[in-house]
């Protein structure tokens, strides 16, 4: 069913942001909570696209906006 894929697909981009954040040594929580106060409008499939197609921007992301 239709709620059932977007469930699926919001785990699957959890998962990806999860562990793109681990390799940085951040937690998913902080990272998300981090990108909410710096103001930052970018929600769970947007940075599990970022990831994916450009880690380098996300590496940038984290680092420049200081987030670790």
């Amino acid at each position: 069913s239709r709620k059932l894929k977007k469930r699926t697909f919001r785990t699957i981009w959890i998962s990806r942001v999860n562990a793109a954040a681990r390799l940085q040594q951040l937690s998913y929580n902080k990272l998300i909570y981090s990108l909410k106060k710096l103001q930052i409008i970018l929600n769970r499939k947007m940075l599990s696209q970022l990831i994916l197609l450009d880690p380098s921007t996300f590496i940038f992301l984290i680092k420049d906006f200081k987030l670790i």
